[in-house]
């Protein structure tokens, strides 16, 4: 299954280019959407963007907000940049601490690593849901997309229908997650990351963050996650 065919299933979403890549071995192959370009304007911020050295891959979905402190940090570690968009900071502060990056991201998004190390695909949603991301797995091919007629391109992935999202449509007036319209589809849930690696996709992991909220005129620590449900988006499409 190619991804240009999930690539043109969103062509709607931006009018501002796409891009395929694919690992050497061809067992992983990112594609990207149409994007609107916002931050970066030139054709090195293209998408899916690759380290110098090919190790590491980023199909980036959505904005960072503190992107800017990010990148002066992993500057003062020594990271060198070619571009001013926040996705290739995000690879960066990957490269530098790993899935623990999540914690300290703050704003809206989805995304999705080829880690060529690890031989691993690390998937994040943000604590909103703003951003959607959403998952096929077919035994020995694992798929994600911001949207699900992107899994459904090709016709690998079923359309036969999920009763879970059609009933939880209908009671709560969207379909609730992990759930889609559909069997072989489902949603990474808001505030969670996933580990995909040779012995397939890991269970989701939520993700703890520090937040503070106000009520009654008094501040309160929280510790936690916060989930909201999904709105429409763009992302990438991968096969592994």
């Amino acid at each position: 299954m190619r991804p240009n065919f999930w690539v043109r299933a969103m062509r709607a979403r931006g009018p501002d280019g796409s891009g395929v890549w694919w690992s050497v071995d061809r067992h992983c192959g990112l594609g990207h959407h149409r994007r609107l370009s916002i931050i970066d304007l030139s054709d090195r911020a293209a998408q899916p963007m690759s380290s110098e050295d090919g190790h590491f891959v980023v199909a980036f979905n959505g904005e960072t907000y503190n992107y800017p402190q990010l990148r002066t940090e992993v500057e003062m570690d020594g990271a060198s940049f070619r571009t001013t968009f926040d996705t290739e900071a995000l690879r960066h502060f990957y490269v530098r601490y790993g899935a623990e990056m999540v914690h300290r991201l703050r704003g809206m998004f989805a995304f999705g690593i080829w880690d060529d190390v690890r031989r691993s695909l690390f998937l994040a949603h943000n604590l909103y849901g703003i951003k959607p991301l959403y998952t096929a797995n077919h035994g020995c091919t694992f798929r994600f997309a911001s949207q699900v007629k992107a899994l459904l391109a090709g016709g690998r992935v079923s359309r036969e229908p999920d009763p879970a999202g059609i009933v939880g449509f209908h009671l709560f007036g969207s379909v609730p997650e992990p759930f889609t319209f559909y069997r072989e589809a489902r949603s990474l849930p808001a505030g969670h990351t996933q580990w995909i690696d040779a012995e397939g996709p890991r269970e989701p992991k939520p993700i703890v963050t520090h937040a503070f909220e106000r009520r009654g005129g008094v501040v309160q620590y929280n510790r936690g996650f916060l989930g909201a449900l999904a709105d429409a988006g763009i992302m990438s499409s991968i096969t592994v």
